[in-house]
């Protein structure tokens, strides 16, 4: 949506972000906990990620340090194979304080809107129809918690959902034909614990070393 409505626009293209939930970003959670910034999700990344590390530098000119102050990542590179050169980084200000993965969110969304882009919060996909004939697609989307609704028309439409959700949309199936064999075709094995397409946090609360007490006092 971003790249469609900053990098490509069109006279009289209209692009229309629908996002589930109240937030956008998924995984990527910042938040401020007192004066924290606190990453629930994804927090750093590598210098040559090139899809992360360059929309970050290149197109939204964020500043970013390295995340171990020393630069090496000694823990991450003693415990998997890492196929990283570049040290892992974080997002910061101009004083060098931390922001928070979320910010590149916050500078795409905010790009996004100044180009005309339009961002729908509690907007639900519940339906879509193909109209072959107009080359049109048909969206029902439930909003503010389902307690309105909406159909949408678009020339058209991509889906950013977990495969999970998508088996939930109805007429999905029916729209896209033969394609709809391909969000089968890998098994996946969970645990019975584990249930797919949930929201999933992962929180970080206790280091035996942490660095910035180890390193930094």
């Amino acid at each position: 949506a971003w790249r469609l409505a900053v990098d490509e626009p069109k006279v009289g293209r209209i692009v229309c972000l629908f996002e589930a939930y109240s937030r956008p970003g998924g995984r990527t959670y910042t938040t401020r906990l007192g004066d924290y910034v606190v990453d629930v999700g994804a927090y750093r990344f590598a210098g040559d990620m090139h899809l992360p590390a360059d929309l970050i530098h290149e197109a939204l000119h964020l500043r970013s340090v390295c995340y171990d102050p020393t630069c090496r990542d000694d823990d991450v590179r003693g415990e998997v194979k890492w196929p990283y050169e570049l040290p892992l980084r974080k997002i910061v200000d101009f004083q060098g304080r931390h922001l928070g993965y979320g910010a590149a969110l916050d500078a795409m969304l905010a790009e996004f809107e100044d180009a005309g882009g339009r961002l729908f919060l509690g907007a639900q996909l519940m339906a879509i129809r193909r109209n072959a004939s107009a080359k049109s697609w048909a969206l029902h989307v439930q909003m503010n918690g389902g307690a309105d609704s909406a159909e949408i028309m678009s020339s058209a439409v991509l889906l950013n959902l977990p495969r999970s959700a998508l088996m939930h949309v109805d007429g999905l199936e029916l729209s896209t034909s033969s394609r709809w064999q391909t969000l089968r075709c890998q098994a996946r094995q969970f645990p019975s614990t584990v249930t797919e397409g949930a929201t999933t946090t992962k929180v970080y609360a206790i280091y035996e070393d942490a660095w910035w007490v180890s390193r930094l006092g």
